[in-house]
């Protein structure tokens, strides 16, 4: 999916990511309107076909890679069963970025982070391997140039990219606490909120 922003200029991207009444939401063909024309967009466009739209085009090549970096963090990360107690670290290969990688990474994080997941990206609460993802993505680009990233060995690459999930980690467990807490106080218990769908189980 893509909201079309085709000549608009930035105060009135920004203005239209808050204002869903006044977009176009483009649908690939596949993806039900029903959830977002709940959300109010002004005009929602299914079935449409990605050779037609740029946005769309763009939207498929972003998922394709995502979904290969996120698919193989899932790998990476599998625990030994043998061994559950013991944490699983990626390998220093994920480290072992050449310049134009590590520039991907780069637009990578501006492209889905820089606001903050306000918009564009959201992990949800059952997939962890999204917020490893989204971590990585950080962590890298946290160095302000390739010659600094390169500086520091991919051993201390691992250890502190590790510091920095964990921390990531703990952070959404207490925000998925606040807000269980949160839907208690406004509808009275937990199965009220899941019901009317504003929040799911831990």
């Amino acid at each position: 999916m893509k909201q079309d922003f085709s000549g608009c200029h930035s105060d009135r991207f920004s203005k239209d990511i808050w204002q869903p009444e006044q977009s176009t939401l483009i649908l690939d063909q596949g993806i039900p309107s029903e959830p977002f024309e709940k959300i109010g967009f002004g005009k929602v466009l299914v079935d449409q076909d990605s050779k037609d739209f740029v946005g769309l085009q763009l939207a498929d090549m972003l998922v394709v890679i995502t979904g290969s970096y996120i698919s193989k963090l899932t790998s990476a990360i599998r625990y030994d069963k043998a061994e559950p107690e013991k944490p699983k670290h990626l390998d220093n290969e994920w480290f072992d970025l050449e310049e134009h990688q590590f520039d991907l990474i780069l637009k990578m994080t501006q492209f889905f982070f820089g606001n903050d997941n306000t918009y564009s990206f959201i992990g949800d609460s059952y997939f962890d391997e999204t917020l490893l993802f989204e971590i990585l993505c950080r962590y890298i680009s946290s160095f302000s140039s390739y010659e600094n990233y390169h500086k520091k060995s991919s051993n201390l690459h691992v250890k502190d990219m590790f510091k920095y999930y964990i921390a990531a980690s703990k952070e959404k467990w207490s925000l998925g606490v606040q807000n269980e807490f949160l839907t208690r106080n406004i509808y009275g218990d937990y199965i009220t909120g899941i019901k009317e769908g504003v929040i799911r189980k831990l």
